[in-house]
């Protein structure tokens, strides 16, 4: 790999190596007219080169990151596990039909849920699963009273409390990475047919692979497995 955080590679490296290839004859001083030529171009090379680190770092699993590290992993069938709801137990005064919207009273923090399957009814309380419209932590957050959003409800009691289902933020570019970069397994086995005789020899623990030794050829066998949670 290129270490682009080497010296030479910034603008005044870059300048300096440019003004050497011209030949002493030619007047090189700061303000000359070739270093006023040269020292744009010198400016635009450490950007280019910039951008040539950042291509690096992002052409590997081991230091790619956002969108560039989701590319790399997709090669292998693995994704970013993505932001979930929160399911939150509402009580209501009243029975309340499925897919009515209460919105919580925080002020710029506010998210919407929805109301799911009744989960309850005794002595005038009703316990609703409620969905959060918004995937992510901030559906766990808010507890206390909500307001319907759904006009004609007629509640005069609704409250939000305990946490069914907590909400998950997206997959960090570490979680990802360290999923992909679990390291492979692998099983190698070398036996003779003296050992085992003519036995059938399971070479995985699910059982799925089985190989039959015959004769006193040496046999090795080597699998390779790609395990991602």
């Amino acid at each position: 790999m290129i270490d682009f955080n080497d010296a030479k590679y910034t603008q005044k490296k870059i300048e300096a190596e440019l003004l050497s290839r011209v030949p002493d004859t030619i007047d090189k001083r700061q303000g000359s007219m070739i270093q006023t030529a040269l020292g744009p171009v010198a400016w635009y090379l450490e950007g280019i080169y910039m951008l040539l680190a950042q291509v690096q770092e992002n052409a590997y699993a081991g230091s790619a990151v956002g969108e560039y590290l989701d590319n790399i992993v997709a090669e292998r069938g693995v994704s970013r596990k993505l932001a979930t709801s929160a399911h939150r137990k509402g009580i209501f005064d009243i029975e309340v039909p499925e897919g009515t919207v209460f919105k919580t009273i925080n002020g710029a923090n506010s998210v919407l849920f929805e109301v799911g399957d009744q989960i309850e009814a005794s002595d005038g309380a009703y316990t609703y699963e409620l969905i959060c419209c918004k995937p992510g932590l901030i559906g766990n957050a808010y507890s206390g009273s909500i307001l319907p959003v759904t006009p004609g409800t007629g509640i005069k009691s609704a409250v939000i409390g305990e946490i069914l289902i907590p909400g998950t933020a997206d997959e960090t570019d570490e979680s990802l990475r360290a999923r992909f970069l679990k390291p492979l397994m692998w099983l190698r086995l070398a036996v003779t047919s003296r050992h085992i005789g003519m036995r059938s020899l399971p070479l995985m623990e699910s059982g799925l692979c089985r190989f039959i030794l015959r004769g006193k050829a040496v046999v090795q066998c080597c699998a390779a497995f790609w395990t991602v949670n």
